[in-house]
């Protein structure tokens, strides 16, 4: 289970995003903004890939 706080911080990343926004995932295919928000709100195991890629984004920026 992922911590309340880091799923309110992915989400509210999430939900800022355009409408339009498209993210490929290679071979899981292109998932629109609220299938994003779904799988994340879900917490399955997409949802969690997802929730660790925006962490490890988040990282990077303290090293620039």
């Amino acid at each position: 289970m992922v911590n309340d706080e880091i799923l309110k911080l992915v989400l509210a990343r999430l939900e800022a995003m355009p409408d339009y926004i498209q993210v490929n995932l290679g071979s899981l295919g292109v998932l629109g903004k609220a299938e994003l928000i779904t799988h994340v709100k879900d917490q399955d195991s997409l949802g969690k890939k997802i929730v660790e890629m925006q962490l490890a984004y988040l990282r990077s920026l303290k090293e620039i």
